[in-house]
Protein backbone atom coordinates (compact mmCIF):
# COMPACT_ATOMS: atom_id res chain seq x y z
CA UNK A 1 0.00 0.00 0.00
CA UNK A 2 1.36 3.32 -0.99
CA UNK A 3 1.78 5.87 1.49
CA UNK A 4 -0.27 9.57 1.65
CA UNK A 5 3.42 10.98 0.70
CA UNK A 6 3.60 8.64 -2.49
CA UNK A 7 0.05 9.45 -3.77
CA UNK A 8 0.79 12.86 -3.95
CA UNK A 9 4.09 12.61 -5.51
CA UNK A 10 2.54 10.25 -8.18
CA UNK A 11 -0.55 13.19 -8.56
CA UNK A 12 1.60 15.88 -9.06
CA UNK A 13 4.40 13.76 -11.61
CA UNK A 14 0.80 13.53 -14.28
CA UNK A 15 0.44 16.77 -14.26
CA UNK A 16 1.41 19.07 -17.04
CA UNK A 17 4.75 21.17 -16.76
CA UNK A 18 2.91 23.83 -18.46
CA UNK A 19 -0.60 23.58 -15.74
CA UNK A 20 2.30 24.15 -13.00
CA UNK A 21 3.36 27.46 -14.77
CA UNK A 22 -0.49 28.15 -15.15
CA UNK A 23 -1.03 27.64 -11.72
CA UNK A 24 2.33 29.61 -10.73
CA UNK A 25 1.15 32.49 -12.78
CA UNK A 26 -2.16 32.89 -11.18
CA UNK A 27 -0.64 33.06 -7.52
CA UNK A 28 1.77 35.74 -9.00
CA UNK A 29 -0.53 37.86 -10.76
CA UNK A 30 -3.26 37.28 -7.49
CA UNK A 31 -0.48 38.82 -5.07
CA UNK A 32 0.52 41.71 -7.57
CA UNK A 33 -2.98 42.72 -7.97
CA UNK A 34 -3.39 42.81 -4.00
CA UNK A 35 -0.42 44.38 -3.59
CA UNK A 36 -1.58 47.03 -6.58
CA UNK A 37 -4.84 47.56 -4.92
CA UNK A 38 -2.78 48.63 -1.38
CA UNK A 39 -0.51 50.77 -2.73
CA UNK A 40 -3.12 52.66 -5.24
CA UNK A 41 -3.99 55.43 -2.57
CA UNK A 42 -0.25 56.52 -2.20
CA UNK A 43 0.27 55.91 -6.22
CA UNK A 44 -3.19 58.20 -6.65
CA UNK A 45 -1.81 60.98 -4.31
CA UNK A 46 2.21 61.08 -5.66
CA UNK A 47 0.85 61.39 -9.80
CA UNK A 48 -1.75 63.90 -8.32
CA UNK A 49 0.81 65.91 -6.96
CA UNK A 50 3.79 65.54 -9.65
CA UNK A 51 1.08 65.85 -13.02
CA UNK A 52 0.96 69.84 -13.70
CA UNK A 53 -2.61 70.65 -13.31
CA UNK A 54 -4.73 73.57 -12.21
CA UNK A 55 -5.53 74.18 -8.45
CA UNK A 56 -9.30 73.52 -9.66
CA UNK A 57 -8.70 70.26 -11.15
CA UNK A 58 -7.01 68.77 -7.94
CA UNK A 59 -9.64 70.26 -5.75
CA UNK A 60 -12.47 68.27 -7.84
CA UNK A 61 -9.77 64.95 -7.39
CA UNK A 62 -9.63 64.99 -3.83
CA UNK A 63 -11.50 68.31 -1.90
CA UNK A 64 -10.50 66.91 1.83
CA UNK A 65 -6.74 67.52 0.36
CA UNK A 66 -6.61 70.21 -2.08
CA UNK A 67 -9.49 72.81 -0.69
CA UNK A 68 -8.07 76.03 0.12
CA UNK A 69 -7.06 75.19 3.19
CA UNK A 70 -3.72 73.61 1.77
CA UNK A 71 -2.99 77.29 0.39
CA UNK A 72 -3.62 79.11 3.81
CA UNK A 73 -2.48 76.26 6.54
CA UNK A 74 0.16 79.10 8.12
CA UNK A 75 -1.88 80.89 11.09
CA UNK A 76 -5.25 80.58 9.92
CA UNK A 77 -7.84 79.90 12.59
CA UNK A 78 -10.49 78.00 10.15
CA UNK A 79 -12.01 74.62 9.17
CA UNK A 80 -12.11 72.30 6.16
CA UNK A 81 -15.53 71.03 5.06
CA UNK A 82 -14.73 67.71 3.47
CA UNK A 83 -18.14 68.09 1.86
CA UNK A 84 -18.00 70.55 -0.99
CA UNK A 85 -14.25 71.37 -0.50
CA UNK A 86 -15.04 74.86 1.06
CA UNK A 87 -12.41 76.92 3.26
CA UNK A 88 -14.27 78.57 6.08
CA UNK A 89 -12.66 81.52 8.03
CA UNK A 90 -13.63 84.00 10.78
CA UNK A 91 -12.06 87.45 10.66
CA UNK A 92 -11.24 89.18 13.66
CA UNK A 93 -13.94 90.29 15.56
CA UNK A 94 -16.33 88.53 13.22
CA UNK A 95 -18.12 85.78 14.34
CA UNK A 96 -19.62 84.84 11.07
CA UNK A 97 -17.70 81.92 9.12
CA UNK A 98 -17.40 82.82 5.46
CA UNK A 99 -16.85 80.08 3.24
CA UNK A 100 -14.65 80.74 0.44
CA UNK A 101 -13.75 78.10 -2.36
CA UNK A 102 -10.44 77.53 -4.46
CA UNK A 103 -12.02 78.55 -7.31
CA UNK A 104 -13.36 81.73 -5.27
CA UNK A 105 -9.81 82.33 -3.78
CA UNK A 106 -8.13 82.52 -7.26
CA UNK A 107 -11.32 85.23 -8.43
CA UNK A 108 -9.99 86.90 -4.82
CA UNK A 109 -6.56 87.15 -6.41
CA UNK A 110 -7.75 87.92 -9.66
CA UNK A 111 -9.47 90.99 -8.59
CA UNK A 112 -7.14 92.16 -6.38
CA UNK A 113 -4.57 92.19 -8.94
CA UNK A 114 -6.70 94.15 -11.91
CA UNK A 115 -7.70 96.66 -9.57
CA UNK A 116 -4.23 97.24 -7.71
CA UNK A 117 -0.92 96.06 -9.09
CA UNK A 118 1.01 98.88 -8.92
CA UNK A 119 -0.42 99.46 -4.99
CA UNK A 120 2.06 97.83 -2.34
CA UNK A 121 0.69 94.49 -0.73
CA UNK A 122 -1.66 96.00 2.08
CA UNK A 123 -3.43 98.42 -1.29
CA UNK A 124 -4.09 94.92 -2.52
CA UNK A 125 -4.77 93.50 0.53
CA UNK A 126 -7.65 96.64 0.98
CA UNK A 127 -8.68 95.29 -2.05
CA UNK A 128 -9.61 91.84 -0.92
CA UNK A 129 -10.91 93.39 2.72
CA UNK A 130 -13.57 95.28 0.17
CA UNK A 131 -15.09 92.52 -1.32
CA UNK A 132 -14.81 90.49 2.28
CA UNK A 133 -16.85 93.11 3.69
CA UNK A 134 -19.29 93.02 1.01
CA UNK A 135 -19.98 89.28 1.07
CA UNK A 136 -20.84 89.96 5.33
CA UNK A 137 -22.40 93.36 4.60
CA UNK A 138 -26.55 92.79 4.44
CA UNK A 139 -26.84 95.12 1.27
CA UNK A 140 -24.47 92.83 -1.00
CA UNK A 141 -24.46 89.10 -1.99
CA UNK A 142 -23.13 86.82 0.16
CA UNK A 143 -20.55 84.63 -1.53
CA UNK A 144 -17.44 86.26 -2.72
CA UNK A 145 -17.91 84.89 -5.96
CA UNK A 146 -21.33 87.13 -6.54
CA UNK A 147 -19.88 89.76 -4.64
CA UNK A 148 -17.17 89.77 -7.67
CA UNK A 149 -19.42 89.34 -10.68
CA UNK A 150 -22.01 91.63 -9.52
CA UNK A 151 -23.13 93.75 -12.78
CA UNK A 152 -21.39 97.38 -12.55
CA UNK A 153 -19.51 96.85 -9.34
CA UNK A 154 -15.75 96.11 -10.74
CA UNK A 155 -14.41 97.39 -13.67
CA UNK A 156 -11.84 94.85 -14.50
CA UNK A 157 -14.99 92.38 -14.55
CA UNK A 158 -17.07 94.79 -17.19
CA UNK A 159 -14.04 95.18 -19.37
CA UNK A 160 -13.41 91.69 -19.29
CA UNK A 161 -9.57 92.22 -18.46
CA UNK A 162 -10.63 89.92 -15.29
CA UNK A 163 -11.29 86.95 -17.08
CA UNK A 164 -7.67 86.93 -18.80
CA UNK A 165 -5.52 88.28 -15.77
CA UNK A 166 -3.09 86.03 -14.55
CA UNK A 167 -3.07 86.62 -10.15
CA UNK A 168 1.02 88.06 -9.03
CA UNK A 169 2.62 86.70 -6.14
CA UNK A 170 1.98 89.49 -4.39
CA UNK A 171 -1.99 89.86 -4.97
CA UNK A 172 -1.82 85.69 -3.38
CA UNK A 173 0.27 87.06 -0.17
CA UNK A 174 -2.30 90.37 -0.34
CA UNK A 175 -5.40 87.35 -0.11
CA UNK A 176 -4.00 85.18 2.30
CA UNK A 177 -3.40 87.95 4.55
CA UNK A 178 -6.84 89.25 4.43
CA UNK A 179 -8.46 86.16 4.50
CA UNK A 180 -6.35 85.00 7.60
CA UNK A 181 -8.37 88.12 9.50
CA UNK A 182 -6.04 91.01 9.07
CA UNK A 183 -8.17 94.02 7.74
CA UNK A 184 -7.28 97.57 7.74
CA UNK A 185 -10.24 98.58 5.70
CA UNK A 186 -12.24 100.30 8.66
CA UNK A 187 -14.52 98.57 7.11
CA UNK A 188 -14.83 100.13 3.65
CA UNK A 189 -16.96 99.08 1.17
CA UNK A 190 -16.36 100.85 -1.69
CA UNK A 191 -12.99 102.23 -3.14
CA UNK A 192 -12.23 104.61 -6.35
CA UNK A 193 -8.96 105.43 -7.88
CA UNK A 194 -8.78 108.69 -7.40
CA UNK A 195 -8.03 111.31 -4.53
CA UNK A 196 -11.55 112.33 -4.06
CA UNK A 197 -12.73 112.39 -0.66
CA UNK A 198 -16.38 113.21 -1.85
CA UNK A 199 -18.47 110.43 -3.52
CA UNK A 200 -21.99 110.59 -3.57
CA UNK A 201 -23.39 109.90 0.44
CA UNK A 202 -20.75 107.69 0.70
CA UNK A 203 -18.86 108.20 3.98
CA UNK A 204 -14.74 108.86 3.48
CA UNK A 205 -13.00 106.72 5.54
CA UNK A 206 -9.25 107.22 4.26
CA UNK A 207 -6.79 107.10 1.24
CA UNK A 208 -4.01 104.39 0.63
CA UNK A 209 -2.02 104.73 -2.32
CA UNK A 210 -4.08 105.94 -5.58
CA UNK A 211 -7.04 104.54 -4.08
CA UNK A 212 -9.99 106.44 -1.54
CA UNK A 213 -11.95 103.95 0.71
CA UNK A 214 -15.63 105.04 1.36
CA UNK A 215 -18.48 102.88 3.01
Amino acid sequence: MKSKWSRTRDFFSVVSKDTHLWVFGVLVGAILLSVSFYLEPFHKDFFAQSKNVSAAEKEAADPEVYNISTKLSEGVGSKTDSADGAFEISSVGDAREIPVSMEEYEMLCKIVTTEANTEDVEGQMLIANVVMNRVRSDIFPDTVEEVILSPGQFDPVETGAFNVTEPTDESREAVIRALSGEDASQGALYFQKSAATVWGDYEFLFRHGNHSFFK
